[in-house]
């Protein structure tokens, strides 16, 4: 199910306190150490996810979206009834490929990621989706050291459909919105 962008950002401000003391132990040491400390304050983010839409923030997020379903009709209104009802956590299985140095101060990670959450009972999932949870999703981490940590600068996704219009992999990370132009700090809702 989509989320739209605004209520991301709600459950992100929500849980970004949480993220903090978590982010601020993590052993970066090498590359591989930087890259599952990354994976592991991810699944803390996940939770925290979670906490929000079971507890009090999900309840008045449910109020909006409980609204919004009010006044619409078709997908729209599937959609927002369905919104912050299902808490559950996304499970993840993820390996570590390959390691590549490019310097004293650059390294690449190559990593599989499997979504290993349980599929609910009576779900259907189409194959194209069962086929992606069975090979797993490829992912590319660049890291650079400063200060003799190792951190993450960018993460990119492979895409299978790769042409020469369309790159092989996709960067996941862009510059923010409000840092292009100030009025874009504001998201455009439909």
């Amino acid at each position: 199910m989509h989320t739209p962008g605004f209520l991301r950002a709600a459950l992100a401000i929500a849980c970004a306190g949480s993220l903090m003391s978590a982010a601020a132990a993590a052993d970066a040491t090498t590359p591989e150490q930087a890259i599952q400390s990354w994976w592991q304050v991810k699944d803390e983010e996940n939770q925290a996810q979670v906490a929000a839409c079971e507890g009090e923030r999900g309840a008045l997020l449910r109020r909006y979206t409980d609204r919004l379903a009010g006044m619409a009709a078709g997908p729209v209104k599937a959609t927002m009834s369905e919104m912050f009802r299902h808490c559950s956590r996304t499970l993840y299985q993820r390996r570590i490929d390959k390691v590549q140095q490019d310097g004293a101060t650059a390294a690449t990670v190559y990593a599989t990621i499997h979504n290993v959450t349980p599929i609910p009972a009576g779900a259907q999932p189409p194959a194209y989706a069962v086929e992606s949870r069975t090979q797993g999703q490829r992912y590319k981490y660049e890291l650079t050291k400063a200060n003799g940590r190792w951190l993450l600068a960018q993460v990119y996704e492979h895409r299978d459909f790769a042409s020469p219009d369309v790159p092989e992999w996709e960067a996941v990370y862009n510059e923010p919105p409000s840092a292009q132009y100030p009025s874009s700090a504001i998201y455009t809702q439909n």
